[in-house]
């Protein structure tokens, strides 16, 4: 059999390693149906290592802390990697996002790989029956959009697969706990919120608001297609507006509390959406 090539390595430091932390590196859908998870093109195959064994073997790419690892092998049919983290400076967002001074969010265009978002477009448009139109008004927040919950930790999830969405996020999980470890706050669940937006043209968007403190650590939303405002302001009047550049392929990234329950959540919103818009989000969600 060929040998599998490394897909992630992702650190956990400050805790024990559960059974929650090799979930939250779940295989793509459509790795699931092919063989058993003990073969090579089966799934992931998860083992613990320490860090002094791992001194001996670091020609196999372990990202390597003073903590046990965690290491996740992909099948032979792994695809391309989807986002350009290269252009992602995680002090610099660190200290954008939870420097209460400042406006807790950042954008950051082409992101997304451009076959990554046309991948993901088509995975969109092919599954439309999937969303529901969500209430015009949302406590007290104006809106129109039609929306779909994927995430494994979602309340009212569809029964739509979404893999390349999935693919994504299992991406963004390897920089979730890079932020977290350099901000200092403990995941608990990971990235196991979708949020998928649709807007047609002429839509009002979603007025200014908060998301909801359930939602810890960091907001990511993906910019699939379209074109709106997405903005940040100083209250839910939508006074002091300042308006981020989100191109479709672009990436924004919002501060969610951490482990201080008054940490402020910025005021945000969506304006008038001129071309057919669909975006993806990735949050934690806290049930506790």
């Amino acid at each position: 059999n060929e040998k599998p090539r490394f897909r992630h390595a992702v650190a956990i430091p400050g805790r024990a390693h559960t059974s929650t932390d090799l979930l939250n590196l779940r295989v793509p859908h459509r790795f699931r149906r092919q063989q058993s998870a003990t073969t090579w093109a089966g799934s992931y195959f998860y083992r613990l290592v320490d860090s002094a064994q791992d001194k001996r073997n670091s020609k196999k790419n372990y990202f390597r802390t003073n903590q046990l690892i965690v290491c996740a092998f992909l099948s032979r049919e792994r695809g391309e990697e989807m986002l350009n983290t290269h252009l992602l400076d995680i002090d610099k967002l660190v200290e954008e996002i939870y420097d209460d001074t400042k406006r807790g969010g950042i954008c950051i265009k082409s992101y997304i790989k451009e076959n990554a978002r046309l991948a993901i477009l088509e995975e969109l448009r092919r599954n439309r029956s999937a969303f529901h139109k969500a209430s015009s008004d949302y406590h007290g927040v104006a809106q129109d959009l039609s929306i779909c919950f994927a995430g494994s930790g979602d309340k009212s999830r569809t029964d739509v697969l979404f893999s390349r969405i999935d693919e994504l996020r299992q991406e963004y999980e390897l920089t979730y706990h890079e932020i977290a470890q350099r901000a200092g706050f403990q995941i608990k669940n990971g990235l196991n919120s979708i949020s998928i937006h649709h807007f047609l043209p002429g839509s009002c968007g979603i007025g200014p608001h908060r998301d909801v403190k359930r939602y810890k650590g960091i907001i990511i939303t993906n910019i699939i297609e379209g074109a709106a405002p997405f903005y940040l302001c100083s209250d839910k009047q939508g006074s002091d507006k300042y308006v981020l550049d989100t191109a479709p392929g672009s990436v924004v990234f919002l501060r969610a509390p951490r482990t201080e329950p008054g940490e402020i959540r910025p005021v945000h919103g969506i304006g008038t959406v001129t071309a057919e818009r669909y975006t993806v989000g990735f949050r934690e969600y806290d049930s506790s």
